[in-house]
């Protein structure tokens, strides 16, 4: 696993060192394809060899790009791998490459009516992209216009410590209602 996992970071110091100037002001953090190395487990103790090792990644594309382009790169990068143990060229591994859910990237339009509701009921004065795939691109890839809103601090969003303080989710039905009533009006 760690020469996949070696292959697995040379493609991504790659691609965060092409960042692509289209998305700089709307993903400041990450104007490039971000990866993320999500879980590893395999083996049942140090001293008997793992029968397997399972890594799951994820990533998310930018938008107007094809999502499966990354995953073929990767496929192909894994499957030039020399599968054979450092230690023994009579043991050599398999790889298995499975695509559980290839997301849409998420695009949509600024300036919209929804942005601007938005901000007047958030108190928000600006809008960049997110840094991790949300179920906002299937929509958004169905012609639907999409904003990703919720509670919490966008810092803490899918980080270990990943949290939402409970006066912001107590919040977030009456700014739904909020919202609606303004987009109905």
């Amino acid at each position: 696993m760690g020469k996949a996992i070696k292959i697995l970071g040379r493609l991504q110091a790659e691609r965060r060192a092409v960042a692509n100037p289209e998305f700089a002001k709307v993903f400041p953090e990450s104007p490039y394809d971000v990866m993320n190395f999500g879980t590893i487990s395999g083996g049942l103790a140090t001293n008997v060899i793992a029968e397997q090792c399972v890594l799951r990644a994820s990533y998310r594309t930018l938008p107007k790009t094809d999502p499966l382009a990354l995953y073929e790169e990767l496929k192909r990068r894994l499957g030039a791998i020399d599968l054979h143990d450092y230690a023994s060229e009579n043991f050599a591994a398999t790889i298995e490459v499975a695509l559980l859910l290839a997301a849409p990237p998420m695009w949509s339009n600024r300036g919209s009516r929804l942005e601007q509701v938005l901000f007047d009921v958030t108190g928000n004065k600006s809008a960049r992209g997110a840094q991790f795939a949300t179920d906002g691109a299937w929509f958004s890839g169905a012609g639907i216009q999409c904003l990703i809103c919720g509670p919490g601090d966008y810092e803490q969003a899918h980080q270990p410590n990943e949290s939402i303080r409970r006066e912001s989710f107590e919040r977030g039905s009456t700014m739904i209602v909020r919202v609606i009533e303004q987009l109905c009006m």
